[in-house]
């Protein structure tokens, strides 16, 4: 990053995106958006609110090259935690386009109109721990001081923030989240997660952006650059920015600032070594504000739920206060049953899933590699532990050396393996109760089943979704305005759909007559399968969508309960914790 004009790797535009002397067209060499003059256009912009100048397109080269000023190699291990998006440009070769930071050991916080154009610029990865380029050719792996590695990730585990709309809403919530394929031993940078309305102390951007923009083939820095920025106060900022929101941030500086490339890195405060925002756009012609979304404002909303949302175990330690519902899980054997807490302090095979089968994971984060307890659900303080003998598995009522376990995961992620942290061994099912192996076999592998358990509460009249007991073939559904036992519901999280279980009764939901009614069955079927649609599924505001007939879980105003083809207000709910 040779830091120029405060433009942005994917996003020109002038102060008032409204504009039109100025189309938009997208960049050949990086996935990047610019705006280009149209023939006959003036470079004012005329807006009353703006005060810039709109730089038109035949000084575009020159302004490029001749106002690269400011910023300067980042210092090793200044930014072990940065993520350097990776894409192809030629065969085998790696090529930057935006950068990210790592805010838990899987995930990396970028910007939203950087993930969306991952699949047309064939992302395949992001470096993380970079500080020189040329991983390529492994001349440089090691000199940053911190343990590189390139990470690949799924399409499916790329999550934009649901109130994006790019240039449609002048690039607000500029966010997006990408679940790594894979768990690096990197220390994430931590979050400023409290709303700060100024700064009086400099704040730091860096990343690979290009120091010489040329379309055929941009020149990059070989060493990661940083450059010093100065907070711009909202209200000076929203006389120059036409549509600032409190999720966007800017700096004021003339000539400095994050440049072609740099996209979705960091804003960060080095004084109290936070991260505070996120590298979004600015302005074509060099003149202040470049704009970064800001962090704190979504951190309670939307980025920290659906992180502990999608994480896999162990989660990490800010996950424990989000506010959200205590997840239950269950460990499925090789064959089908599931561990069970049974009297007297006995652990065996259940052939059912119900009360005692259910546990918490309670996570240790004082190691270095965070350790996991199984705390029952059913039983008071009740955990898992290994004895010194090394076949023996019990149950324990406080958690010491031999109650901590590491999660390993398989292949397929929702299938994992428990070793003692203490002894080294694994937990085996055999013959209906469990022991300890060294070796890793199938009946060491146990599928992970999430269970959340909460009263659905619609969001509009304020109703508990309840269920009828009068007798029928399929009882139906009414709803209440307390909480009572006919009230408390089990999200049971499946590999491909959600199973919405009555606690009270052992039924599931269902939708019949065509998915125009709403009732019980005691097994889950077709008409049983449910998809959880919404910001962070059951720790937001949420739809209940049944696979089967696409329709949506509704209440109505009379205290009915129906289905409907669309999700708006009646057919919302929230998941109070029970």
């Amino acid at each position: 990053m040779k830091f120029c004009l405060p433009i942005v790797s994917t996003l020109f535009f002038g102060h008032n995106v409204a504009a039109v002397d100025h189309d938009v067209e997208n960049d050949p060499a990086g996935g990047f958006i610019r705006l280009r003059k149209r023939q006959g256009a003036g470079n004012k912009n005329t807006n009353s609110n703006s005060t810039s100048t709109l730089t038109g397109v035949e000084s575009e080269t020159s302004l490029y090259e001749s106002r690269i000023v400011g910023g300067q190699n980042a210092n090793k291990m200044a930014y072990p935690w940065f993520a350097e998006g990776l894409t192809r440009r030629e065969p085998n070769k790696p090529y930057h386009v935006c950068g990210g930071s790592l805010v838990t050991r899987e995930f990396v916080l970028t910007a939203a109109h950087c993930a969306a154009e991952f699949e047309k610029w064939k992302y395949y990865g992001f470096g993380i721990g970079s500080w020189c380029k040329d991983h390529d050719d492994d001349s440089c792996i090691g000199e940053s001081g911190v343990d590189y590695k390139a990470y690949s990730f799924k399409k499916d585990d790329v999550y934009i923030h649901p109130a994006y709309k790019g240039s449609e809403d002048r690039f607000a919530h500029d966010f997006a989240l990408v679940k790594l394929n894979g768990t690096t031993t990197i220390e994430p940078v931590t979050v400023n997660p409290h709303p700060v309305t100024t700064f009086t102390y400099k704040l730091w951007t860096a990343g690979f952006g290009v120091t010489i923009y040329n379309e055929d083939n941009p020149q990059q820095p070989a060493i990661l650059r940083e450059v010093e920025v100065t907070y711009m106060d909202q209200e000076k900022c929203s006389e120059k920015v036409v549509g600032l929101t409190s999720n966007m941030m800017c700096t004021s500086d003339i000539g400095k600032g994050p440049f072609l490339g740099d996209s979705g890195g960091p804003l960060y405060d080095k004084t109290n070594n936070k991260l505070v925002g996120v590298v979004s756009h600015g302005n074509v012609d060099g003149s202040p504000p470049a704009i970064y979304a800001r962090i704190s404002d979504q951190w309670d909303k939307w980025i920290k739920p659906k992180i502990c949302q999608e994480h896999t175990l162990p989660k990490p330690g800010f996950c424990g206060d989000n506010g959200s519902i205590t997840t239950h899980y269950a460990f499925q054997t090789y064959h089908g049953k599931y561990l069970r807490f049974f009297d007297n302090g006995i652990v065996d095979q259940a052939d059912i899933l119900n009360d005692w089968e259910q546990f918490e994971i309670v996570t240790d984060h004082s190691y270095d590699t965070p350790l996991v307890a199984v705390k029952s659900t059913a039983h008071a303080e009740r955990y898992l532990r290994f004895d010194q003998d090394r076949y023996k598995v019990d149950q324990q009522n406080f958690i010491n050396s031999y109650e901590l376990f590491k999660i390993e995961y398989m292949v397929d992620s929702r299938q994992i393996a428990l070793k003692s942290n203490e002894f080294g061994t694994y937990l085996s099912a055999k013959r209906g109760t469990f022991i300890q192996r060294y070796r890793l076999g199938n009946f060491g592998k146990f599928k992970l089943i999430d269970i959340n358990r909460c009263a659905l509460k619609n969001t509009n009249t304020g109703e508990y979704l309840s269920a009828d007991t009068q007798p029928r073939d399929y009882p139906g559904m009414k709803t209440s305005a307390t909480i009572g036992n006919s009230e408390k519901f089990q999200l049971i999280q499946y590999e491909s759909y959600t199973a919405v279980k009555i606690s009270q009764y052992d039924t599931y939901l269902r939708f019949g007559d065509n998915g125009n009614d709403v009732n019980q069955q005691n097994h889950i079927g077709a008409w049983e399968r449910f998809d959880i649609e919404g910001d962070s599924g059951v720790h937001g505001t949420f739809y209940l969508r049944n696979q089967e007939f696409n329709r949506y879980l509704r209440v109505g105003t009379i205290g009915d309960v129906n289905t409907q083809n669309r999700a708006e207000s009646y057919e919302a709910f929230t998941c109070v914790q029970v």
